[in-house]
């Protein structure tokens, strides 16, 4: 390539030019080096371990991560009890265990839409978010769930009639709808899930957000506090 300017450009513009080349080719050999390992200290006027680089002091903050979920209800055409929509999960951890749908979200979007997004990915089930029905803060795991109500958009289907408002997505083995008495509560996945139901369930049509802090690790019985 620097041969091929020599012929074509003036002396002086070649010289530039072969000049930036070389940088470019010396800073890209830079690039290729592996970066730096990061250690854990507590940086200058910090009062916690971080992970700094020892070279430029770059630090990189692990802080805790916001999920939303969704409480999908309806009222069953039958007897008009509120029901919930639960996904039996079809991928680890604790598959074959009935969930929420919910998950963490993506960049640029709202947890709102995060939780909505999260439905429709895992029960194929087009819903509107109607308000936020929960904030649970799980320090053991960092992290932050945001609970929204949500509807169908469609109307419910008359009794005997297949509902099919919703279905298995990719990361979901069955679908349905639960009224209290049906809920399968030895068989739930998760203790946060588990608390959102309790708080649904124990006034439906309440717009009241709960807040509560859970003291649970996978699997184990939630132990919020309010």
């Amino acid at each position: 390539m620097l041969a091929r300017l020599q012929r074509a450009a003036r002396p002086g513009h070649v010289r530039a030019v072969a000049a930036g080349l070389q940088q470019g080719r010396l800073a890209s050999s830079s690039l290729a080096q592996p970066p730096p390992a990061f250690v854990k200290t507590v940086p200058p006027g910090d009062d916690k371990e971080r992970d700094m680089c020892p070279q430029c002091n770059r630090i990189v903050y692990s802080n805790p991560l916001p999920v939303g979920g969704a409480v999908v209800h309806d009222a069953d055409p039958a007897t008009g009890e509120p029901r919930v929509l639960l996904l039996r999960r079809d991928i680890e951890p604790r598959k074959g265990f009935w969930t929420l749908p919910g998950g963490f979200l993506e960049n640029g979007e709202s947890v709102a839409d995060g939780s909505a997004r999260e439905a429709l990915e895992e029960a194929n089930a087009d819903v509107e978010v109607t308000g936020l029905h929960a904030v649970h803060s799980v320090p053991g795991r960092s992290l932050i769930m945001l609970w929204f109500k949500a509807r169908f958009r469609q109307p419910t289907p008359p009794p005997g009639q297949e509902d099919t408002r919703f279905s298995a997505g990719h990361e979901t083995a069955e679908a349905r709808l639960f009224t209290q008495s049906q809920l399968p509560w030895d068989e739930l996945a998760f203790p946060v899930g588990r608390l959102a139901l309790q708080q649904f369930f124990a006034d439906p049509s309440s717009d009241a957000v709960r807040y509560c802090e859970v003291d649970a690790t996978e699997g184990d019985e939630a132990k919020g506090r309010t």
